[in-house]
C-alpha cells in the first residue's frame, strides 16, 4: 500500500452548541469587524502514512473522535480529485487553518504517537481548524488575520485543502558559511547589518570587524548572528545603560538613575531583594 494523505474533519454533533464558532463570531464583533458573522467551526487532523480509508475511519472511531458529542468525515487529499466549487455566491466560505511546517504541534504529535502505539502506520500528522463563514466578503481577510490565524505560525487555506504530502523538505545538510567582513567598507558593513537583520550600527559593525581582523579569520554566519543577538536592544540595554542627555542633565545610566534609584530611595520594607541576579523578591502582608 502506498503512502496517502487524509483530512479527518471533526464537527459538533448537529444540535449541540458550537462553542468555537460562537467565540469567533463574538470576537469579530468585539474587535469592531463589520458584519453579521455566522461561523460553524470544526477541528481535525491531516494524517499521512500507509493508511486506507478503513484505517483512518477506525482511528477516528477508536481515539480521535468523541462519538457522543462529535461527528466526522474523511477526504483523501493526495488523490488528485477535488469537490466542485459551489456556484452559490451566498454559500459559506470554507477557511482552514493549520500550523506551518516546522511549527510545534503538540496535539498532532500526541495523536501520531498514540496511533502508532495502536498499530496504525502514521508517518506524520498535523492539526487543522476549519471554519464555514457566512458574512461580508470584503471583511473576510480582517476576520482571518485578526481572529482566526497568526501569520507567523499559521497557514491559511480558503476552500479545500490541496496538498500532496506533509513532508517538510529534505534533511538539513550542514554547510559552514563564512562572512567576508574583514575587507568590507563602511557602507558594506551597514548593508550587511541591514540585509542580515543584525540591527547593529556602524561603530558596532566596525568593532566586530576589528575583532576578526585581530583573529586573522572571517566569522561564520552563526557567529555573526550570535553576536548580533547578544548585542541587541531586545531588553533596551543600550538605551538604559547608555549616556542620555535630558533637560540639561547628563544621565550616565538611565536604569540606575531612574527606576533603580527611585526604588532604593523609597526603602520599602516589603522589598526584600530588587535588581539582584535579574530577579526580585517581595514580602506579602501577614
Amino acid at each position: 500500500m502506498s503512502v496517502t494523505l487524509w483530512h479527518l474533519r471533526i464537527q459538533p454533533t448537529p444540535g449541540l452548541f458550537d462553542g468555537e464558532g460562537s467565540r469567533v463570531a463574538a470576537l469579530a464583533g468585539d474587535l469592531g469587524i463589520p458584519g453579521d458573522w455566522r461561523v460553524s467551526a470544526s477541528r481535525g487532523f491531516l494524517l499521512e502514512g500507509t493508511l486506507a480509508y478503513d484505517d483512518v475511519r477506525r482511528a477516528a472511531e477508536s481515539v480521535l473522535v468523541d462519538p457522543v458529542a462529535e461527528i466526522f468525515s474523511l477526504r483523501r487529499l493526495d488523490a488528485g480529485k477535488t469537490s466542485p466549487n459551489s456556484a452559490d455566491p451566498n454559500a459559506p466560505v470554507e477557511v482552514h487553518v493549520f500550523p506551518k511546517p516546522g511549527v510545534t504541534d503538540p496535539e498532532a504529535e500526541s495523536a501520531r504517537s498514540l496511533l502508532r502505539d495502536l498499530g496504525f502506520l502514521v508517518d506524520d500528522a498535523r492539526t487543522v481548524r476549519g471554519y464555514a463563514i457566512d458574512g461580508p466578503s470584503r471583511y473576510l481577510d480582517a476576520l482571518i488575520t485578526r481572529v482566526l490565524a497568526n501569520s507567523a505560525v499559521d497557514q491559511v487555506v480558503q476552500g479545500e485543502i490541496r496538498l500532496d504530502r506533509l513532508g517538510q523538505g529534505r534533511p538539513y545538510a550542514f554547510k559552514r558559511i563564512d562572512v567576508p567582513i574583514r575587507t568590507m567598507s563602511d557602507p558594506s558593513l551597514l548593508d550587511l547589518s541591514r540585509t542580515g537583520q543584525l540591527a547593529l550600527g556602524l561603530a558596532e559593525m566596525k568593532a566586530i570587524q576589528g575583532h576578526y581582523l585581530a583573529l586573522g579569520r572571517e566569522p561564520s554566519d552563526c557567529e555573526l548572528e550570535t553576536i548580533a543577538q547578544t548585542w541587541s536592544e531586545h531588553c533596551s540595554h543600550k538605551t538604559l545603560r547608555g549616556k542620555v542627555e535630558f533637560d540639561g542633565e547628563l544621565i550616565d545610566n538611565l536604569l540606575k538613575q531612574t527606576i533603580f534609584q527611585s526604588t532604593q530611595d523609597l526603602q520599602l520594607d516589603w522589598l526584600v531583594s530588587v535588581f539582584q541576579d535579574n530577579a526580585g523578591v517581595v514580602r506579602f502582608d501577614d
